[in-house]
């Protein structure tokens, strides 16, 4: 059983999918626990994955509603009698553990993305996020980290019970930069010029995405290069304060916002650069599919980024600094050689490091040791 707080589709969900639908069928019978029926839950079902919707699972916290989830969660679980519960994310990480070893599950395994206690938030809040974090460790058998760095931020007492397993992609067929930039200009409702020098990001807009900042950077940058434009492709609840920040800037005509769109990778050609200017990451599959496409990356070092850039396969920059992702920016728009020489780079990283049969791999052998297998 692989279960996630929410049905949306970020990177944990990718994550989900990715696991359900390639875990070998002679040996497991999968069932995906989500909370809601967003688009994970279509997906799944149109592959042919059976899931179950936990309606009173939602990621805000209320000490009832969860506590509801909770019980919920425990009477699936005494129901359904996984053999191995495989959690994902903070909330379903906690009342997973919990209710599992209450109910009997032979075998739990968290997957840590990210940790909660690194996203912006007061102090107070972190310490307790810690704790709970701590704890959802200890009561899980196994916890698989998607990066050395989110094992590391664990602390080291912890670090015995976690086994790094990379985040890994699949093959894609790509558009051609063409075609990428006519389907997404249609998206966007934005000119498909073939020269001008488009940036790119795929996220969902939520706060810990640094996505502001990345306005800023484009601002800055944009007044030097009236050839440049901006595209910020994924939904979320940040969409009406950027748009807010954007009309701000009197941005409206050069960055456009997209909700969510389906296989947004196959179009990743379409970008001379993809920007990710988040505050905290574990192991970003986006940067992952643009390395795949051949396309330069400026990232910000945070989490397990830096697993996957250096400064021989892109550009990092400090933590919610606009001023060094326009800088980063600014050089890459003058130097063609220099985009084609690290979006090679990159891309041989990504095909040789982090594809998604080795995920897969890994992941099976951490169910195996486990359990004995």
């Amino acid at each position: 059983m692989l279960a996630i707080t929410q049905s949306n589709y970020g990177g944990a969900q990718r994550y989900v999918y990715d696991l359900a639908t390639s875990l070998p069928k002679d040996s497991y019978e999968t069932v995906v626990v989500a909370g809601g029926r967003g688009i994970l839950m279509d997906k799944l079902h149109n592959a042919g994955i059976r899931t179950i919707s936990l309606e009173s699972l939602v990621r805000n916290v209320s000490i009832f509603g969860d506590l509801r989830s909770f019980l919920d969660f425990y009477r699936l679980l005494r129901r359904e009698r996984p053999q191995i519960l495989h959690t994902n994310s903070s909330k379903m990480g906690g009342i997973g553990a919990i209710a599992a070893r209450l109910a009997g599950v032979p075998h739990i395994i968290f997957t840590a993305h990210a940790w909660e206690f690194n996203a912006p938030r007061p102090g107070t809040s972190r310490i307790f996020i810690r704790l709970l974090a701590k704890l959802t460790v200890m009561l899980s058998h196994t916890t698989i980290a998607v990066s050395e760095r989110v094992k590391e931020q664990i602390g080291p007492s912890l670090q015995s019970k976690i086994t790094v397993v990379h985040n890994g992609i699949p093959s894609i067929l790509f558009k051609s930069r063409e075609e990428a930039r006519q389907h997404l200009a249609t998206i966007a409702h934005c000119p498909k010029e073939q020269n001008e020098f488009w940036i790119g990001t795929i996220a969902e807009l939520h706060p810990v995405k640094g996505l502001s900042f990345g306005i800023e950077a484009f601002h800055k940058f944009s007044k030097d290069h009236p050839d440049a434009r901006y595209l910020m492709i994924g939904g979320g609840a940040e969409k009406r304060r950027l748009e807010q920040q954007i009309r701000s800037m009197d941005l409206s005509d050069r960055v456009h916002l997209t909700d969510f769109v389906a296989d947004a990778s196959e179009s990743l050609k379409a970008f001379d650069v993809f920007l990710l200017p988040s505050l905290s990451e574990g192991l970003n599959y986006a940067i992952l599919e643009a390395g795949s496409a051949g396309v330069p990356v400026i990232a910000s070092d945070t989490g397990g980024i830096a697993e996957i850039i250096s400064s021989q396969t892109g550009i990092l920059t400090p933590v919610s600094d606009a001023r060094a992702l326009c800088d980063a920016l600014v050089f890459l728009y003058a130097n063609q050689a220099a985009r084609e020489r690290l979006g090679s780079a990159l891309r041989t990283r990504v095909t040789e490091k982090f594809s998604l049969a080795a995920m897969i791999r890994n992941t099976l052998a951490v169910y195996n040791a486990s359990t004995g297998r």
